[in-house]
């Protein structure tokens, strides 16, 4: 799309030069400039040529500007009577439920991966300062592959990747809030 829009946009400069050229200041431009003089001194049909291809060029450049549709990812789990299908949003807000068990997580941001071997998780983290985060990120992973093995059945989860995002200092008169929020990977 990149390049799309990289095309689409210097075709729509040209045109648009060629445009502010003619109309302006056409004698002294056009004559020093024979690429300008053959674009616009054409039949009058392959002006319009080039007029629709430079509409055309436009139009595919508003396009590339449109937001990618996100299509909605799952994880397949055959079993003897078919498939069951768990979004990737459900399997994040799974995992990052798991927050509300540990006292020293403030917040978690989980990104689900499903593999051909397996499910691979990326968990983003805020802890409060104190907190020995060796040992909160080994039991948030034994934690996550045993919920997600037990909640979805025979799903391996090949890892948990725990990233500390940020250590907040420990406030005296305030409880924690657990956020929670999940991106799709």
């Amino acid at each position: 799309m990149k390049a799309i829009r990289i095309i689409s946009l210097l075709v729509i400069l040209v045109a648009f030069l060629a445009g502010v050229a003619y109309t302006i200041v056409p004698g002294m431009i056009i004559e020093k400039c024979p690429f300008l003089q053959e674009v616009l001194m054409q039949d009058s049909w392959q002006r319009i040529t080039i007029g629709v291809l430079a509409l055309v060029a436009f139009v595919f450049y508003l396009i590339s500007l449109l937001p990618k549709s996100k299509r909605e990812r799952f994880i397949s789990i055959p079993n003897d009577w078919g498939t069951v299908n768990v979004s990737h949003d459900a399997v994040g807000k799974l995992v990052s439920r798991l927050s509300n068990e540990f006292a020293s997580i403030i917040s978690v941001n989980t990104n689900v991966e499903a593999k051909d071997t397996g499910v691979e998780l990326q968990v983003d983290m805020s802890v409060k300062s104190g907190t020995n985060i060796p040992e909160l990120s080994k039991l948030f992973q034994e934690q996550a592959r045993a919920t997600i093995s037990e909640s979805l059945g025979v799903v391996d989860v090949k890892s948990v990747v725990i990233n500390i995002r940020e250590i907040h200092p420990r406030s005296a008169n305030s409880s924690p809030e657990h956020h929670q929020t999940v991106t799709e990977v």
